[in-house]
C-alpha cells in the first residue's frame, strides 16, 4: 500500500512539475521542450527514479528460493533503494508548483512542509530503530522487540508499531505502553529526544514566522 502510495505521488508531482510554468526571457511559459529542458536539469531523473517500485521487486525477491541468487539481488535492491534520498530535495518541490495554482497556498505550503519534515525523519528513525531492534539485538533474549512481540507480527504491523513508538519520543509523550529495554535502545532515544526537540522547534518556528 505504501509502495502504492509513494508511485502515486512521484506521478503526481511529475504532472504537476510538466503543468508549472518556467521563465524564458523573462517571460512564464508552459512550453514543453523549455519546461522539460528546465526540469532535466532540476530533478526529473530523481523523480522518476522515485516510480520504479523497488519495495514490490525485494518483496518478489524475498518469497523465492533464495538458495540459487546467494541473496545478491536483495543486497542490491536495497543498495539501490538508499539512492531514493537524491530525490529527497524534490519532495518538497511539490508545493512551490502548487503556489503557481493557489493564491492562499503559502500559509498552508509552509505548515505542511513543517510537518512533512517532522514525519519524514520520524519515518527514517522509525525503519533504523527496526534495524536495531531486529538485527543488531537480534542475539538479545530480552529486547523491545521481544516484549511487545515484534517478530510475530506482519510486516505493516512491525512498522506501526516502531513508527507509533518512535512519535512517542519525538513528541515526548511518552505514553508508556511501549519503553527501551535494553542499554542500546537506551542511548538510541536519547539521540532521538534531541533530534525530535531541534525538528519541532524548526517546525513551530517556521509556523511562528508566518504571523511575523
Amino acid at each position: 500500500m505504501l509502495e502504492a502510495l509513494s508511485l502515486l505521488v512521484s506521478s503526481f508531482v511529475i504532472l504537476l512539475r510538466f503543468r508549472t510554468p518556467v521563465f524564458n526571457k523573462g517571460m512564464p511559459t508552459l512550453s514543453f521542450d523549455k519546461v522539460l529542458r528546465h526540469y532535466w536539469h532540476n530533478g526529473l531523473l530523481a523523480d522518476i527514479w522515485g516510480m520504479i517500485p523497488l519495495n514490490l521487486i525485494l518483496g518478489y525477491y524475498l518469497d523465492q528460493d533464495m538458495k540459487e541468487l546467494s541473496g545478491w539481488p536483495i543486497a542490491a535492491i536495497m543498495l539501490l533503494r538508499l539512492t531514493r534520498f537524491a530525490s529527497l530535495s524534490q519532495a518538497f518541490r511539490i508545493f512551490s508548483s502548487l503556489q503557481v495554482y493557489m493564491k492562499s497556498w503559502d500559509v498552508l505550503g509552509t505548515i505542511l512542509q513543517a510537518f512533512g519534515m517532522v514525519y519524514c525523519l520520524s519515518h527514517w528513525i522509525a525503519c533504523f530503530w527496526y534495524f536495531v531492534t531486529t538485527v543488531i539485538e537480534a542475539d538479545e533474549k530480552k529486547t523491545w522487540a521481544t516484549d511487545n512481540s515484534i517478530p510475530s507480527k506482519t510486516m505493516s504491523e512491525q512498522y506501526l508499531l516502531c513508527f507509533y513508538t518512535v512519535i512517542n519520543v519525538v513528541t515526548s509523550v511518552g505514553y508508556g505502553d511501549m519503553y527501551p529495554v535494553t542499554d542500546v535502545e537506551r542511548i538510541f532515544f536519547i539521540v532521538v529526544i534531541n533530534i525530535g526537540d531541534v525538528l519541532f522547534a524548526l517546525a513551530f518556528g517556521v509556523i511562528g514566522s508566518i504571523s511575523m
